[in-house]
């Protein structure tokens, strides 16, 4: 291996960075597999929420039975709104829901989430990076060995 110490310090920054990013999309894909089982909820109430500064979503509340037991939950639906005026007009629009399909893990069945999203960007970060790790450790490993006088 390379022993020069800020290309040692550079790896070791890119691998910790690599191996944070492993983490969060390996649990993000965990979250995402665990929701296996679909079913039907029946709506209780819609309410305008906001999330953040500027965003608005319309929170949905919802109960669903699953192998004989009843269970609540609460969700955004769809898309974030600028302002709470058209989150309040898109649930105008969508009119009254009274079920509405849920998805929900077979083993925590009190979790449960209105919309399925396979997390893409957090697991091809995580790849990218772990191919970038295994990339630089190769070239330390084959530049390690050169004494920089003899090129061939």
């Amino acid at each position: 291996m390379n022993k020069n110490a800020v290309w040692v310090s550079f790896v070791l920054l890119v691998s910790v960075t690599a191996l944070w990013f492993v983490v969060k999309g390996g649990h993000a894909f965990y979250n995402y597999v665990q929701l296996d089982v679909t079913t039907i909820a029946k709506v209780e109430s819609f309410e305008v929420v906001e999330l953040g500064t500027e965003q608005f979503a319309l929170q949905v509340g919802y109960t669903y039975e699953y192998k004989g037991r009843e269970y609540t939950g609460q969700n955004p639906l769809g898309s974030s709104f600028p302002n709470p005026w058209a989150a309040q007009k898109a649930l105008e629009k969508r009119g009254e829901l009274e079920e509405i399909p849920i998805w929900i893990s077979s083993k925590h069945p009190t979790r449960s989430v209105l919309e399925k999203h396979f997390p893409a960007k957090r697991v091809l970060s995580a790849l990218v990076l772990l191919g970038l790790v295994i990339y630089f450790v190769v070239l330390g490993l084959y530049t390690g060995g050169k004494d920089g006088r003899n090129i061939s």
